[in-house]
C-alpha cells in the first residue's frame, strides 16, 4: 500500500523503504519472462502448455527410452518375475 495517499505523509520507516528501494531495473530476461507469462495469461494458454509439457519431447524421449531398454532385456531373455499391478 502506497502511504503518500494516506493523508500525504509516510512514516520513518517508509520513508527509508522508499529511499532503500530507489528506481528498479530490469533485465532482459527478467523482461522477456514476465512478457511471455503475461502473454500466456491473456491468451489462456496455460492448459495447452502445460499438456504440451506432459506429451512434450523429454517425456516422448524418455518412453522410446524405456522401450528400448525393456526390447533389450527380453531380447537377452531376462529372468525378471514380470511386475504384476
Amino acid at each position: 500500500m502506497d502511504k503518500t495517499h494516506l493523508k500525504g505523509k509516510q512514516s520513518g520507516l517508509d520513508s527509508l523503504v522508499t529511499q532503500l528501494q530507489g528506481t528498479r531495473t530490469i533485465n532482459t530476461i527478467d523482461k522477456s519472462k514476465k512478457d511471455w507469462d503475461k502473454y500466456v495469461t491473456q491468451n489462456k494458454l496455460e492448459k495447452a502448455l502445460e499438456q504440451n509439457r506432459k506429451d512434450g519431447y523429454i517425456a516422448k524421449q524418455k518412453f522410446i527410452e524405456d522401450a528400448e531398454r525393456a526390447e533389450r532385456e527380453n531380447a537377452k531373455g531376462s529372468t525378471r518375475p514380470p511386475v504384476k499391478k
